[in-house]
């Protein structure tokens, strides 16, 4: 399989990332407001369709910042 050069690390990383934290939380809130299970998968869907954009461009946005902000408390290889 061809690999994507590593320039689209952060792109790919947050791309998964926002996907998996979306997907659980959305689906955590929907699961705690709805009061049935019909409601439930449809706030569920809505809720993924807004808060997955919102958590890449997140990412994208303060990774890189947040990545130099923990270098100072982690050593370095």
């Amino acid at each position: 399989m061809k690999k994507l050069p590593h320039r689209y690390r952060l792109f790919v990383f947050a791309l998964f990332m926002s996907s998996c934290t979306a997907f659980v939380v959305s689906g955590v809130m929907a699961y705690i407001h709805a009061p049935t299970r019909e409601l439930f998968y449809k706030n569920w869907l809505d809720s993924f369709s807004l808060a997955w954009p919102l958590v890449f461009l997140s990412i994208i946005v303060m990774g890189p910042a947040l990545g130099k902000f923990i270098n100072l408390f982690v050593e370095q290889k």
